[in-house]
């Protein structure tokens, strides 16, 4: 009977230390991503349709906290107004400053053509969250409805070794 208790507690304990239910959904692709490459698709075609080369806009981006090692915490990066002429970025100012960023070291990613790409390529890569941010994970993200371009966006990829994520946002295009 010891032995059958010993048996029965081991199975049980070992069981307990694999994978659960809910570690298999968050650790999978983002069941959301299909409807996202749709909808990426269709904002695309609006942003083309306009046939915008000159514009500005307010870009931010924020690390994912969740991706931090216990204990670290990311300050977030200033809000960056991005110029762009003849699809090309000519000129960033710290948002919140005023100050101009030397292009490079911005931390941008570019034209909105460029986050059109970035959402892309990060959506190839199997997402484990694809969302409007981090708070609103059953969220898609959201593209503005007259321009097309990107507004809200939340990826976290997992690998083997940790998780990725960000946060962008786009706003104010004039």
């Amino acid at each position: 009977m010891i032995k059958f208790l010993i048996v029965v507690f081991s199975t049980v304990l070992l069981a307990s230390c694999g994978e659960s239910e809910s570690d298999s959904e968050t650790s999978g692709p983002d069941p959301k991503i299909g409807q996202v490459q749709e909808d990426l698709t269709a904002a695309k075609k609006v942003w083309q349709d306009n046939g915008l080369i000159d514009y500005t806009f307010n870009f931010y981006s924020l690390p994912g906290q969740e991706c931090m090692p216990e204990g670290v915490v990311v300050d977030p990066l200033p809000h960056r107004i991005v110029t762009v002429e003849d699809n090309e970025v000519v000129y960033v100012e710290n948002g919140d400053s005023g100050e101009p960023m030397e292009i490079s070291t911005a931390g941008i990613i570019g034209t909105i053509d460029d986050v059109f790409d970035y959402l892309e390529q990060k959506l190839s890569e199997k997402p484990a969250v694809i969302s409007e941010d981090s708070n609103k994970q059953n969220e898609l993200p959201v593209f503005n409805e007259s321009f097309g371009y990107p507004e809200s966006f939340y990826l976290r990829i997992d690998h083997d070794d940790g998780c990725d994520a960000t946060y962008i946002s786009l706003s104010q295009l004039r």
